[in-house]
């Protein structure tokens, strides 16, 4: 096991803090997304090819000094708190629960190691006013996006395979 950098551990906890604020934000939007009764089945690859991409952007965003993830953060969480109340409203909080549940175990810290990476220079150099460590950089970029890609192949398979199999109310 690995000491996690103190950069690190402070840009997680800003891109969580961020994304819970975005998500009940998100929940308070009443009647700004509605709900599409239209389901659509995608395939493990395309998941994960989706995911994937995101996590990339994220873990990318941080030669933008974190503001590529604040940005998506906040904007995909907001979107998130709209379209799960959405969900809520029509099939239960229970149902709702059920559908997400298992793949959101694996996707959220996907997403929230990637947009904590993003925002690693900016809370290392400005924050800590650490100097650049390139060894340590590429060391940290190449395990967390290691570690990013596992977690985002297993939402990806348990998203089609588990989550899609449970049916409507």
């Amino acid at each position: 096991m690995f000491a996690v950098d103190q950069a690190l551990k402070i840009s997680f906890v800003i891109s969580c803090g961020l994304a819970i604020l975005a998500f009940f934000i998100g929940t308070q939007l009443i009647g700004l997304f509605q709900s599409n009764d239209q389901t659509v089945t995608m395939s493990v690859i395309e998941i994960f090819c989706h995911n994937v991409l995101i996590s990339f952007i994220l873990i990318l965003s941080v030669f933008s000094y974190g503001l590529i993830s604040l940005l998506l953060i906040a904007s995909n969480f907001l979107i998130f708190g709209m379209q799960l109340t959405a969900m809520v409203t029509k099939v239960g909080f229970w149902h709702m629960t059920e559908k997400i549940f298992w793949h959101a175990l694996f996707e959220l810290p996907a997403i929230m190691i990637a947009a904590s990476f993003g925002f690693y220079l900016f809370v290392s150099q400005l924050v800590l006013s650490q100097k650049f460590n390139r060894n340590k950089f590429c060391w940290l970029m190449t395990r967390l996006t290691s570690l990013v890609l596992a977690l985002d192949l297993i939402a990806s398979i348990v998203e089609v395979y588990v989550s899609n199999g449970i049916g409507e109310p």
